[in-house]
């Protein structure tokens, strides 16, 4: 039994590895929010310290229901880890109702370094197909809009092309959510009129 604590354990640490690469780099204003793949693993926690206590009590006596309990347990947690490759986050914004794209495509380019984005501020029209290319100078970096519900992973010296809609019209932050980063003056207004 021993074996299988230390394999679940281990299957716990890489639920947790899959669930921070999954989610990459949260945005500044979702820190406090509680992702399923937090409660998932949260679950598994507490299902392999409860198959921890059965297998104390069991051993003193010599029951089979607690046999049962026992792979009961771990099937529930085999169970929990398959389901959280295949659980999606719900998106960060919802497309307006009736909203249609114009058709146009606005082209545009920046640059990020430690610690900023240049140029950081951009406005276009609501409808327009935005194509953003950044030109990640450094260390990894996000671009994030969290009202268009936008968060990618900027990776060392390497270009990376982000394609959406405007779909919202407003003055939206623009910001790297990489814990200090932002504070650092990497952020900048994303304006759609």
């Amino acid at each position: 039994m021993k074996k299988i604590f230390l394999f679940l354990i281990f299957l716990v640490f890489l639920q947790v590895v899959y669930a921070h690469s999954a989610l990459d780099f949260v945005p500044v204003e979702e820190e406090e929010h509680l992702h399923i793949s937090d409660i998932l693993i949260w679950i598994n926690i507490i299902l392999i310290v409860l198959l921890l206590i059965i297998q104390i009590i069991s051993q003193k006596k010599k029951e089979k229901k607690y046999k049962a309990m026992k792979y009961g347990l771990i099937a529930i947690i085999l169970v929990i880890m398959v389901w959280q490759i295949f659980v999606e986050e719900p998106p960060t914004s919802e497309i307006i109702e009736g909203f249609q794209a114009n058709g146009k495509i606005v082209e545009l380019n920046m640059t990020s370094f430690n610690f900023g984005y240049e140029p950081n501020n951009f406005t276009v029209s609501a409808g327009d197909t935005v194509r953003l290319n950044i030109n990640n100078l450094d260390f990894t970096h996000t671009f994030s809009i969290y009202e268009l519900g936008i968060n990618e992973v900027l990776y060392p010296k390497s270009i990376k092309t982000i394609e959406f809609i405007a779909f919202k019209k407003g003055e939206f932050p623009i910001f790297c959510g990489i814990e200090g980063h932002r504070i650092s003056g990497m952020e900048g207004i994303f304006v759609v009129k």
